[in-house]
């Protein structure tokens, strides 16, 4: 109640305080964002708004609260590190978290993947990769390899790269021009029998020597969660490899036991 109190009353005469200053991520309310719930607390898989309602969190947070809300014991563990060390960079220094946690994720990442660069959201490491392959092509002697290869309606972040891999014309359409060297093939609910041979006409038809990886999603969240085709990754990592073009897994929806599987790219 006290929460409730502290963010003032709701109703038509009176808006909430703070709603004429916060700007929203997504929503429908464009014209009247006092209208939207205010979450204020959550137990588990179940959020609670300021007017008592009740929603089950579908979405986990913005899929980063998948072990539930409430949990006590990582309360204490962000407790005694604030009181710790609160915060410093992974720049020309190193924690003992951040090794920690680095080391995990090399004993449960797929295949020989060892090493982990951290950000703070999907949208930083799919723009990480579009950097990481360029500069990756740059230093084994082909700094012509730029451009970017991703799938119809797919959705990778809103930041200017990551907004380029991304599918989904009208999520772009406020923003252009936006950085050129970036395509986009049918996905797999499109043409579930061609669409990965839609990538290799793709490099081709962009010349080989000039792309620099395939970024796409294990199974394609916007549009419907579009689940490949059994062979449809083997066929993709075949044609990455016949034309020396990196194939980046957005594993931000997909991974840490989502499909069962500690990394979606793994099924």
């Amino acid at each position: 109640m006290d929460v409730m109190r502290g963010l003032g009353e709701r109703g038509d005469a009176t808006p909430l305080a703070g709603v004429e200053n916060l700007m929203l991520h997504f929503t429908p309310y464009a014209e009247d964002w006092s209208k939207l719930p205010v979450i204020v607390s959550g137990e588990g898989c179940y959020v609670t708004d300021d007017r008592g309602n009740t929603y089950i969190d579908g979405l986990a947070g913005l899929v980063t609260t998948q072990v539930g809300h409430g949990r006590t014991e990582l309360a204490d563990a962000a407790h005694k590190q604030m009181k710790e060390l609160g915060f410093f960079p992974n720049w020309s220094f190193q924690h003992p978290r951040s090794l920690e946690l680095a080391a995990k994720i090399s004993e449960i990442a797929p295949g020989d993947l060892n090493s982990t660069f951290f950000v703070s959201s999907g949208s930083e490491a799919v723009e990480t990769v579009i950097k990481l392959a360029r500069q990756y092509h740059k230093a084994n002697g082909e700094p012509g390899r730029y451009k970017i290869i991703s799938r119809d309606v797919a959705y990778h972040g809103t930041t200017m790269g990551a907004l380029s891999v991304t599918g989904l014309p009208g999520f772009k359409a406020p923003f252009e021009p936006l950085p050129s060297g970036f395509f986009h093939v049918k996905n797999t609910q499109q043409d579930p029998e061609g669409a990965a041979d839609a990538i290799e006409q793709m490099i081709e038809a962009e010349g080989p020597e000039l792309v620099a990886a395939v970024i796409l999603e294990p199974v394609q969240n916007a549009g419907g969660c579009l689940v490949p085709p059994p062979d449809y990754w083997r066929r993709v990592r075949e044609i990455c490899d016949k034309h020396g073009v990196l194939l980046a897994s957005d594993a931000v929806i997909c991974a840490f036991g989502r499909l069962g599987e500690w990394f979606g790219i793994e099924r």
